[in-house]
């Protein structure tokens, strides 16, 4: 089904990730459920004990994809003609590290991170675990109409089009560093090392035109910041301001411009939730667990 484009003019106001107490917040939360999962007593079937592990890893919905690679790893284990009672001796051993500080806390980091990645891509705080963390920073924003986002564009310049192509071959080669099980990071870092001097000059200018992007769509649709005491003036939010005041302002402007977008291309169909209010006080308040 197609979606239908929808906007609104009421603002938003979302959880800035750029403060680390946004992250700490949901790291808690994870370390709760995962305590609370894996101490629960089960009847020892074996199928059950691996989807609890696996749930207190990555949550109910995307335990589904976690078990096929178990699957794939049990389906070794027969081919191996290994005995149940040594899976079951397998089994215990697992269980007995899951039990261990350290274990659990790296559990809790994995949650925590998918949860605050699916934030990022949505802008629903209802993806988060602790949608209203204690003390952590928000940003109002509203949504740009299509002719909005397209003059924040054409404000920022003319888009450098080898550095377009260069980031393209290189998100490609970090993309399958991802898939691989490599570090998308050092495959990135790795390829763009070994280009030609004009290539790594190019991208660069692409990365400045991007930053120039951001702070047009910010002067466009940020409202404000909390414990900031800046507003727009005549439509237009004072963003370098902002910079001279945060010490994290570029990964705050960053980040909200990201959520301006989100908000501002947001699609309804019959099944979606209802993401563009999430960032309302009462869906946060709700968002608590």
């Amino acid at each position: 089904m197609l979606k239908k484009l929808t906007l609104t003019n009421e603002p938003v106001r979302l959880v800035l990730m750029a403060d680390p107490a946004t992250f700490t917040a949901q790291f808690n939360a994870a370390r709760t459920l995962i305590d609370a999962e894996l101490d629960e007593p089960n009847d020892g079937d074996f199928m059950g004990e691996i989807l609890t592990l696996v749930k207190s890893a990555v949550g109910n919905d995307q335990a589904l994809d976690a078990l096929k690679s178990v699957e794939g790893a049990l389906t070794s284990l027969v081919n191996q003609k290994v005995r149940p009672a040594q899976m079951g001796k397998a089994l215990e051993r697992l269980k007995e590290t899951m039990k261990r500080h350290e274990t659990r806390e790296a559990l809790a980091f994995v949650r925590a991170q998918l949860s605050t990645q699916k934030y990022r891509e949505t802008s629903d705080v209802g993806e988060l675990l602790e949608g209203s963390p204690a003390d952590a920073a928000h940003v109002t924003v509203r949504a740009l109409t299509p002719d909005g986002r397209r003059k924040a564009e054409r404000a920022a310049g003319q888009k450098p089009r080898l550095g377009a192509l260069v980031a393209g071959r290189a998100y490609d080669v970090a993309r399958k560093a991802t898939r691989e099980g490599d570090d998308s990071g050092k495959a990135y870092a790795e390829y763009v090392a070994f280009l030609p001097i004009e290539e790594q000059e190019a991208l660069d200018a692409f990365d400045e035109y991007n930053t120039r992007i951001d702070r047009e769509i910010c002067r466009a649709g940020m409202l404000a910041v909390d414990d900031f005491d800046l507003a727009p003036a005549d439509g237009v939010y004072p963003v370098e301001d902002f910079l001279s005041q945060c010490v994290e302002g570029g990964d705050v402007i960053t980040e909200t411009a990201r959520h301006i977008r989100n908000i501002s291309t947001l699609g309804k169909s019959a099944n979606s939730s209802p993401s563009l209010e999430s960032g309302t006080d009462e869906q946060e308040d709700a968002a608590q667990p």
